[in-house]
């Protein structure tokens, strides 16, 4: 099964920079029970398909249910369902964490903000060959289709790590895979980016491309692997250079994999 691009919509600012912003939390916000750092914003994206569907729960919110998918290889663009249990989170009301359970089957999540990029997190219960996953969704439209959300596969971040003959993925720090398209969902080569991060690599045809010379090839695709990382979800900025130059907000987590694709102006 394949899934459509996890976010079609991130918020892009102009210029440059490679520094990992983490924001302090607002008085009063716990941040392991809210969203402390950052409030969707309502800048587009793409119901996924699945299973289930979403109804309206009141002014602003929506409950949703739909499936896990695991990501099939490191291209992070096709999946199958994950037969696995996990726990699933997303934002609600004034930043409030909602959660519910995946039971290998399907997902439920009630009172979820109505947003274009609602960073979700999936936290499967067994996590041997599989990690904690960060993806964006815009959760504005239901879809008796439902939702799809990823999930990634340890063994093909290794297999990046491998080849770039760097260590491997730290649980104590986060991984990123960026898919960096134009507004008409289509893969942007030619870009690079700057970011704190033990590994840089760039999708290059079957393999990737760690050395200081890549950049993205027509899958879009970048690698960023073990950047620094809070055991709280938190915001960062990748900045994109080359055919483009923008910035995109992200969040990360330790022991995560944020799977995201960025919205950026046709070159």
């Amino acid at each position: 099964m394949r899934l459509l691009p996890i976010a079609l919509a991130l918020g892009l600012l102009a210029g440059c920079g490679n520094k990992v912003d983490h924001p302090d939390a607002a008085a009063g916000c716990d941040p392991d029970v809210q969203d402390c750092l950052y409030m969707p914003g309502e800048t587009g994206g793409t119901p996924q398909p699945g299973g289930g569907g979403g109804s309206s729960s009141g002014k602003g919110l929506v409950d949703l249910e739909g499936q896990v998918l695991a990501f099939q290889d490191d291209y992070f663009d096709a999946g199958s369902v994950y037969g696995g249990t996990a726990d699933i989170s997303a934002t609600g009301l004034s930043g409030a964490r909602v959660r519910g359970t995946y039971d290998g089957t399907i997902f439920q999540l009630k009172n979820v903000l109505k947003a274009g990029d609602n960073w979700f997190l999936v936290e499967p219960e067994d996590n041997v060959g599989v990690l904690p996953t960060i993806t964006v969704v815009d959760t504005r439209a239901t879809t008796t289709d439902g939702y799809s959300i990823g999930l990634v596969r340890r063994p093909d971040l290794e297999g990046i790590f491998q080849l770039s003959l760097t260590g491997e993925p730290s649980s104590e720090l986060a991984q990123v895979v960026l898919r960096i398209v134009d507004d008409e969902e289509r893969s942007v080569p030619g870009v690079r980016a700057q970011f704190t991060a033990e590994v840089v690599a760039y999708r290059a045809q079957d393999t990737w491309d760690a050395t200081d010379e890549g950049e993205t090839d027509d899958s879009g695709l970048i690698f960023l692997g073990n950047v620094p990382a809070t055991p709280t979800l938190s915001t960062a900025t990748v900045a994109l250079t080359g055919a483009v130059n923008a910035r995109v907000e992200i969040r990360t987590l330790a022991g995560a994999t944020t799977v995201v694709s960025a919205v950026v102006d046709s070159p």
